[in-house]
């Protein structure tokens, strides 16, 4: 238990962005923000998916570590396996950067539809 309680933890941190994402997407009125709140959480889920599992396997299908590099792989090549790190980072930093030009954008918009609300009262 002690060594799933990480990666779970890991997992549930990592698509924390897709649940906001979610409620903000459902709790939205404006039809644009819903869109791409749903794109948002839907990118991010599979993504993070994607990494962790191919981290996890490289882990434990190769001898050695991330840092270190791996000596030997089963299933995975082992040039792409000694990628895991900078492929993590990579998909995390771009994440970051898409979630962070979602919010601007949404807020925009989720401004632009109040503007337009009350203009029509």
């Amino acid at each position: 238990m002690e060594g799933l309680l990480p990666e779970v933890t890991a997992l549930a941190v990592h698509l924390s962005p897709a649940v906001v994402a979610t409620i903000w997407a459902v709790l939205s009125r404006a039809p644009r923000v819903k869109g791409l709140m749903f794109v948002t959480a839907k990118l991010v889920t599979l993504v993070v998916i994607a990494v962790l599992l191919f981290g996890y396997l490289s882990g434990v299908l190769c001898r050695g570590s991330a840092l270190k590099g791996y000596v030997q792989c089963n299933l995975v090549p082992l040039p792409l396996a000694n990628l895991t790190l900078e492929l993590y980072l990579l998909s995390m930093s771009v994440l970051a950067l898409w979630c962070i030009a979602m919010v601007v954008i949404c807020v925009s918009a989720e401004v632009d539809a109040m503007r337009e609300g009350d203009n029509i009262r």
